[in-house]
């Protein structure tokens, strides 16, 4: 129904030009003093909602109408609206008030409750939690919001939630365990100097891998098969990360063919063996040991080595001299190995940074990427161990706590 120009001179608001209205595609924004304006009108009026759309759109030349509804949620948001403080009456959103930051503060108390005492927090469960916290505390209908999927996305954002992987399996980790086990290997390493505490891990060794993500701007990008491919890569350190081990590879082959007539270990400085199934086993594990023992033999030093109580872990029949084997705690490794700390991630971090830099130069060459070969895998893989600052590598043992930090060697003095 149109609406005479005689009419819409009863009230014209002037907006200035910092203040017009914002077009978003085919949908117009009014800032708040045209949203107090509109109201004004039709409480003076009594128009209907068709005469105040017409009256809107002459009155600032709307590019596009508002609808009926925006009418209607704009009458309806009338005491948010006169309570937006006047220097914000040039933005097209309503300044939050003080009933939305309450009701987001405890929301965010009653989510992060569900965080510590349940497995699993959805974003179905987040807008369940967020309209019972919102009937507990009575409020009004008109402060309340909709708790939308928009509303959902801005809340994570405004409070850091995001999808988190589920690390690990410290969860199932007993914090008493961890505690006497920190301590039990504290008062073992206190007898050594750092440069003779080590610690040895192994870990699944995908090379052929691809990152699941990548930058386009495509919508749609089309994902490959992931390689199953894998080697298993055992690194060892000690506390004070002057001492790095040369890697442990054990793939199926006895001799891959890109090692055929190659030595690794005088070209990469690396050690290769085979098993079954390409996993550590108590025999390559005596023989890696043997080894170690060996060289620390030949240098006249006696060290600590902390392993894990996996079943490949096995302590070996054969007699040690210069090598000490203790075993950390059943079910703490996640908290108490250092390689768990970040060290063995760091390293399949750089691996896979040297990888895509190589891809890049491939590219550059318009050659077309070429699967990574054994040899190649190791030598980025001893690229990237040797990349691992030492620093980090302390770092890691002091997290894992049982070694002393002496940046808080002072406090625990003090305390005994």
């Amino acid at each position: 129904m149109a609406v005479s120009n005689a009419s819409l001179r009863i009230f014209t608001p002037h907006t200035p030009t910092k203040m017009a209205t914002r077009v978003h595609g085919r949908r117009c924004r009014l800032n708040v003093k045209q949203k107090l304006a509109l109201i004004d009108q039709a409480r003076k009026t009594k128009w209907s909602h068709a005469k105040l759309v017409d009256w809107a759109t002459i009155a600032w030349k709307l590019a596009v109408p508002v609808s009926r509804q925006v009418i209607s949620d704009i009458i309806a948001s009338e005491e948010l609206l006169r309570a937006t403080p006047e220097r914000r009456q040039g933005y097209s959103r309503i300044a939050r008030s003080k009933d939305f930051v309450f009701l987001d503060e405890k929301i965010v108390e009653r989510v992060d409750d569900m965080d510590d005492h349940l497995d699993t927090v959805s974003d179905a469960m987040i807008v369940e939690a967020a309209f019972d916290v919102a009937s507990e505390l009575g409020l009004a209908a008109e402060l309340t919001p909709k708790f939308s999927n928009g509303w959902l996305q801005k809340f994570k954002k405004r409070w850091g939630y995001a999808r988190r992987w589920k690390q690990g399996e410290a969860a199932s980790v007993d914090a008493d365990a961890v505690k006497k086990g920190r301590e039990e290997m504290l008062a073992l390493t206190r007898s050594y100097c750092k440069q003779d505490v080590y610690n040895m891990d192994e870990t699944s060794f995908f090379y052929r891998a691809d990152s699941r993500s990548t930058v386009s701007r495509k919508k749609t990008v089309a994902g490959r098969k992931q390689s199953k491919v894998r080697m298993t890569l055992a690194l060892a350190t000690n506390a004070d990360g002057s001492d790095k081990l040369p890697p442990l590879f054990i793939g199926t082959a006895m001799v891959p063919r890109t090692l055929r007539g190659r030595n690794v270990h005088t070209e990469l400085g690396v050690v290769y063996t085979n098993t079954k199934k390409a996993w550590m086993t108590s025999v390559r594990f005596s023989e890696w040991l043997a080894t170690l023992d060996g060289r620390m033999r030949a240098v006249n030093r006696q060290i600590l080595l902390l392993v894990d109580n996996a079943s490949p872990h096995a302590r070996p029949n054969l007699p040690l001299t210069h090598v000490r084997l203790e075993y950390l705690p059943p079910n703490t490794t996640s908290f108490l190995q250092p390689l768990d700390q970040g060290i063995i991630a760091c390293v399949k971090r750089g691996y896979f940074k040297v990888k895509n830099k190589h891809a890049y130069s491939e590219y550059k060459l318009n050659c077309r990427q070429a699967e990574v070969k054994d040899y190649q895998a190791m030598a980025w893989a001893q690229e990237a161990w040797a990349a691992v600052p030492a620093e980090t590598i302390r770092n890691c043992w002091f997290h894992s706590g049982i070694v002393l930090d002496p940046r808080k060697m002072s406090s625990i003095l003090s305390s005994e």
